[in-house]
């Protein structure tokens, strides 16, 4: 696998897909968290956080860290800015691409969920630079092996296998942590 599995990213007009309460069931927070295991005073990113509806809470829970919330479509920072502006949580910080680039090398650990399939390997190597040495990445995507009732055709997908291989041509070592309803899970360390 070179690139990118479904080469279109996620349409904005389907934001309140995001906000699905069941989401949250599938992809519980305080799991990601756990795998994340966030280190006190910790730089985390979330790339591709869409409306953040899964770091905002992770964030509340982590209060000592600073959490970016990246996106490179304005209309999903202007949502996540939104619900900052109605419930602020100082430590959380929308930035886009051109702001990201000012933190390659600083990111303790970095949240990448249901993003896989749309990455290209420039994007993923992107991803990669932005870990400090000893940080990694939770990589979480949607499963192919699993029929689910939202989320990409299975074609689109990765299974946990070519997954896996990705991220290691990529230049990570990979070890799988489990499986969410609907995904599968890696921590991606920068080799």
């Amino acid at each position: 696998m070179s690139d990118a599995e479904q080469p279109y990213k996620f349409d904005p007009s389907n934001a309140a897909r995001l906000e699905n309460p069941e989401r949250l069931k599938w992809l519980p927070p305080q799991r990601l968290a756990s795998l994340l295991d966030i280190p006190r005073g910790a730089t985390v990113l979330d790339f591709g956080t869409g409306t953040g509806a899964l770091i905002i809470p992770i964030a509340k829970s982590h209060l000592d860290s600073t959490f970016y919330a990246l996106d490179e479509q304005p209309t999903m920072l202007e949502i996540l800015r939104g619900k900052l502006a109605a419930d602020p949580l100082s430590n959380v910080v929308p930035i886009d691409p051109p702001q990201a680039r000012g933190l390659v090398g600083t990111i303790d650990r970095v949240l990448a969920v249901n993003v896989l399939h749309e990455l290209t390997d420039e994007e993923l190597g992107f991803l990669r630079s932005l870990v400090k040495p000893d940080g990694f990445a939770l990589v979480v995507d949607w499963n192919a092996l699993v029929e689910r009732p939202a989320g990409p055709p299975a074609e689109k997908c990765y299974t946990p296998e070519a997954a896996g291989e990705r991220l290691s041509l990529l230049g990570f070592k990979v070890q799988p942590v489990g499986e969410f309803t609907y995904h599968h899970a890696f921590v991606a360390r920068p080799v």
